[in-house]
């Protein structure tokens, strides 16, 4: 993503925005156990870019869609500001 990483859009969404994002949903061959049972070597290079580069946002049951319009904004805004920082 023009030089920076979704870890650099989580890192700016929260100290600018105000939006705590997380990575979650690790495949299954990168958790110790799978690893320790020799399941830990796949060659997925679809999943890994998929892993590499997704996030979850806030949301919970009732959400109010000026919420929903902020957090959007909010990423839009936040990846401007990474493509300015090049």
């Amino acid at each position: 993503m023009f030089g920076k990483d979704r870890n650099d859009l989580l890192d700016l969404l929260t100290t600018k925005y105000g939006i705590r994002s997380i990575v979650q949903y690790y495949p299954l061959y990168r958790y110790p156990l799978f690893q320790k049972l020799g399941q830990g070597d796949h060659d997925c290079p679809v999943l890994e870019k998929f892993w590499d580069n997704s996030f979850s946002v806030p949301m919970w049951c009732g959400m109010e869609d000026d919420v929903i319009e902020t957090i959007a904004d909010s990423i839009k805004s936040a990846i401007a500001d990474l493509k300015a920082m090049k």
